[in-house]
């Protein structure tokens, strides 16, 4: 029979080594924090060294479109997780077009105001080229989305306008009217909430009552007041939505009967929107509403869309907030290629101080640079 000493010193040495493998342990888990805090600060070091305000920095994935000036590429940074939207625009000695891009850089930073607007994170220029970092909607256009599906029922098409209407809401009170609202310009995140871009032709400074001129958008999306090259305000917008909407809901446009672009202008101008048969009497009233010819009795003008009968279970906070599930999920395509025919990122790379577009490095979204 064992002695009680003898048990209780095996008792004790298997004690100690239980001891001894905790410290070991807890040497390992030390060892293993200080090595990962080693790596994140290798990593903050690289990051720094890879600026956002050095073109070649970027590696260019595909080509996204073409905006209203310049062409859209999906870019990285290897050093960053998420992928960007670079507009990349070839600068011209001409005054008005410096005033465009310095216009689309100041709109693109007051734009992360609103989850409905896409936001810019940086811009700066070389010699050649001015560049504008946006954030990538991986969920491709509305454009796409219809071109795919044609139309989309009902409960889609409220929940799509109603964030589109808090982003526009946002824009107007910033005094920035759009001018350009159309399904190429309206973008989708691949969770599927709405992000309305390309301000290249946005107007700035138009609150209240005030009025401006200037023919410029789309024929097809363009407000009569437009059109006709009347004075006008942020009311061009809502007629521009009301056409979206009933793409959204019908595959085409109230005034769709023409091809030929004399022949949409005088539909536009002097006849009454078309509805096909089987529409909501709700929908119909609202797009009725939003394409009067007056701009002064338009809806958005004249009365609050948001207390439309259309949107009468619609918990507006709950939109500003994006807590409603969107109808749709779309898987980002990040096809890979290489391409020769970037000029920009061959050499050309130093600012141009005698012909500064942007300052030298303005980040329009600081949380980007931590």
């Amino acid at each position: 029979m064992e002695s009680v000493s003898k048990k209780r010193r095996r008792q004790q040495e298997t004690t100690t080594e239980e001891e001894m493998k905790r410290k070991k342990m807890k040497l390992l888990d030390s060892q293993e924090r200080t090595e990962e805090r080693r790596s994140q600060e290798r990593q903050r070091i690289e990051a720094e060294r890879l600026p956002e305000h050095i073109i070649t920095n970027y590696e260019f994935h595909s080509f996204l479109g073409r905006g209203t000036f310049g062409k859209v590429f999906l870019a990285s940074i290897p050093t960053k997780k998420e992928h960007v939207a670079v507009k990349v625009i070839r600068k011209t000695p001409k005054d008005e077009e410096k005033k465009v891009i310095e216009k689309e850089a100041r709109i693109l930073k007051v734009a992360c105001g609103s989850p409905f607007l896409c936001r810019g994170l940086a811009a700066f220029q070389t010699k050649q080229y001015a560049f504008l970092v946006m954030e990538y909607a991986g969920g491709g256009s509305l454009s796409n989305l219809l071109g795919i599906k044609h139309h989309l029922k009902k409960r889609h098409v409220i929940f799509y306008s109603a964030e589109l209407i808090c982003g526009v809401q946002y824009l107007h009170s910033l005094g920035i009217i759009h001018r350009d609202l159309k399904p190429d310009n309206i973008l989708l995140t691949s969770d599927g909430h709405m992000k309305i871009a390309d301000f290249g032709i946005a107007a700035e400074g138009v609150f209240g009552h005030k009025t401006i001129r200037g023919k410029t958008g789309t024929c097809w999306y363009m407000a009569p007041e437009l059109l006709g090259n009347k004075k006008y305000n942020a009311a061009v917008d809502w007629w521009s939505l009301g056409i979206i909407l009933s793409e959204m809901a019908t595959g085409r446009s109230p005034f769709d009967d023409h091809y030929h672009q004399q022949d949409v202008r005088s539909s536009i101008l002097t006849e009454k929107p078309v509805f096909p048969e089987g529409m909501s009497t709700t929908l119909q009233d609202l797009l009725q509403k939003l394409l009067k010819k007056r701009p002064h009795k338009r809806l958005g003008m004249n009365g609050n869309i948001r207390e439309h009968q259309l949107y009468r279970k619609i918990n507006w906070e709950d939109v500003e907030r994006q807590r409603i599930l969107p109808p749709i999920r779309f898987e980002a395509d990040h096809n890979e290629f290489i391409s020769t025919d970037l000029p920009f990122l061959n050499g050309n790379t130093a600012l141009d101080s005698d012909d500064c577009i942007l300052e030298c490095f303005t980040y329009l979204n600081p949380s980007w640079q931590e």
